[in-house]
C-alpha cells in the first residue's frame, strides 16, 4: 500500500525529457504501466494515506480534558497530520456521547452531587459508580467534565458525537470513534443523513469482536478499522475476510511487528493502525520504518514537536533530490523499492541513533513519556534542534501526478498514431 507515496516524488522515467530537452523512447508496454499506475494514484480510494498519521488518544490529553470539543480544537490547531480518537457511549435516551470510562467519577463532578458517591460504590443509587447509560443527554450536559483537568476548563460539557462531527466537518481531520456499546450504527446513520455531514468525518473503530460486522451494512460509505490484534492472529485468512467485508484497515499490537507483515496487510488493501503507545511496545520510531500508516499517540504535544524537528519521518522527498526521504517506494512489494530511500534519512531511526528522549516511551519509569519528561524536555526543545516544518504535499502531489499521467496519455496517443500512419504508408508486399 505504498502507491500513495508516489504522489510527492520527483522521479525521471524513461521517455521523459532529458536534460537537453530531448525525448527518450517509450515502449507502449512500459508507458501503459505508468499510465495505469498514475491513474491508480490519482483516482485512489480513501484507503490510501498520504503520510504517517498520528491518532491523538482521546482526542488529546495533554492540552485539555480528554474527549471534549475544547481539546479536539487544540489538537487540530497543532496543524499536524492527525485523527482524533474518541469513545462513544449511549445516554439513557439513546444519544451517542463521548467519554472514555464506563463510569464518570474520574472525569466529571458527579461525585459532588447529592445522592452520588465516587468513593464508595455501594452508596450510589444502583449500588455501583454512575455510568453514562444511567443519564439522559440533558443530565450528562449538566456535568462539569473540565475541572478535574484544570480550573481553566471549568464548565466544559460532555460532547455528543454529533457535536464533535460538526466540529471537524470541513477540517479534513476525522474522528476515529471506538464504539463502546452496541446499538449505535443506525443512530450514526441517522445523524449523517439528517445533518448532511460528510461521512469522511468519521472512521469507525470496531475494536471488540462483537462490533466487527455491525457497521458495513448500515454505513457502507463509512470507513472502518477493525480489532486490536496481536500479530500472531494476523493471517491471510483473516486479512482476506476483513478485506471482503470492506474494512479500511486493522489495528494491531505492535509487539514483534515486521515490515513483511505490514506489506502483507497492505497487499489486501488495508492500512495498518499500530498501537505501540498503548501496550508499551516498540517505540514509534521503530514502527515507522516498517511502513505503518497510523499510530496511537498518547501525547499530542510531544508528537507535534517531534514532527516539527524531524523531516525524515514523513517518507516524502522534502529536499527534491529524487529520493523518498525515509523508506523509499516499493510499488510491487517485492522488497526492492522502485524509488530509493534518501541516504540522509534511511538510517535516521536506527536504534543507535535514536536518543532516549526521542523514543516517546517512559524509559526511567517515572510515569511520564520521555518527550514530556522534565529530564527530556530540554534536549528536544525548539531552540536546540533545527526547526524544519514539513508541509503536507499529498493533495498537490496527486493533482500534479494526475496531470502528468494525462500528458503521458497524450504522448502515447501521438506516438501510436504516428506509428500507425507510418505503417500505412509502407508499400504493401
Amino acid at each position: 500500500m505504498r502507491l500513495f507515496r508516489l504522489a510527492s516524488q520527483r522521479r525521471v522515467l524513461p521517455g521523459f525529457p532529458d536534460g537537453d530537452g530531448s525525448m527518450g523512447s517509450i515502449s507502449p508496454g512500459g508507458l501503459r504501466r505508468w499510465l495505469v499506475l498514475g491513474l491508480l494514484v490519482f483516482f485512489a480510494p480513501s484507503a490510501l494515506l498520504a503520510d504517517v498519521v498520528a491518532v491523538a488518544h482521546r482526542g488529546g490529553r495533554v492540552q485539555g480534558p480528554e474527549n471534549t470539543l475544547e481539546v479536539f480544537q487544540l489538537t487540530i490547531d497543532l496543524g499536524w497530520s492527525v485523527w482524533l480518537e474518541t469513545d462513544s457511549w449511549l445516554s439513557s435516551d439513546g444519544v451517542p456521547v463521548l467519554h472514555h470510562d464506563v463510569d464518570m467519577c474520574r472525569t466529571t463532578n458527579i461525585g459532588s452531587l447529592p445522592g452520588y458517591d465516587c468513593d464508595v460504590a455501594a452508596n450510589n443509587p444502583l449500588g455501583r459508580f454512575p455510568w453514562i447509560r444511567d443519564f439522559t443527554l440533558a443530565e450528562l450536559k449538566s456535568l462539569d467534565v473540565g475541572s478535574w483537568f484544570s480550573p481553566e476548563f471549568a464548565g466544559t460539557t460532555m460532547p455528543s458525537l454529533e457535536e464533535a462531527l460538526t466540529l471537524v466537518n470541513g477540517t479534513g481531520i476525522p474522528l476515529l470513534v471506538e464504539v463502546k456499546v452496541p446499538g449505535q450504527a443506525l443512530i450514526i446513520k441517522e445523524i449523517l443523513d439528517r445533518t448532511g455531514l460528510d461521512s469522511d468525518n468519521i472512521i469507525i473503530w470496531a475494536r471488540q469482536s462483537w462490533s466487527w460486522d455491525l457497521f458495513h451494512g448500515v454505513l457502507p460509505g463509512v470507513r472502518q478499522i477493525t480489532g486490536i490484534l496481536p500479530i500472531s492472529s494476523v493471517t491471510d485468512a483473516l486479512l482476506a475476510a476483513r478485506a471482503a467485508a470492506g474494512d479500511f484497515g486493522i489495528a494491531i499490537q505492535a509487539v514483534g511487528l515486521t515490515s513483511e507483515l505490514v506489506d502483507q496487510i497492505h497487499s489486501y488493501g488495508l492500512i495498518v493502525y499500530s498501537l505501540p503507545g498503548t501496550f508499551g511496545a516498540d517505540p514509534v520510531t521503530t514502527q515507522i520504518p516498517k511502513g505503518i500508516d497510523s499510530w496511537h499517540s498518547p501525547d499530542e504535544v510531544s508528537w507535534s514537536n517531534f514532527l516539527f524537528n524531524n523531516p525524515c519521518i514523513d517518507r516524502f522527498d522534502n529536499d527534491a533530490d529524487g529520493f523518498a526521504d525515509f523508506v523509499g517506494i516499493d510499488v510491487d512489494f517485492d522488497g526492492v523499492p522502485e524509488t530509493l530511500p534518501d541516504p540522509g534519512c534511511s538510517d535516521f531511526f536506527a536504534p543507535g541513533e535514536v536518543t532516549e528522549c526521542q523514543d516517546l516511551i517512559d524509559n526511567d519509569g517515572d510515569g511520564f513519556v520521555d518527550l514530556a519528561d522534565t529530564a527530556c524536555v530540554e534536549p528536544n526543545s525548539l531552540s536546540e534542534t533545527p526547526s524544519v516544518l514539513v508541509p503536507s504535499l499529498s493533495g498537490l502531489g496527486f493533482l500534479l501526478l494526475g496531470l502528468s499521467m494525462l500528458g503521458l496519455g497524450y504522448i502515447y496517443g501521438r506516438q501510436t498514431h504516428a506509428g500507425r500512419l507510418a505503417s500505412s504508408r509502407e508499400p504493401k508486399r
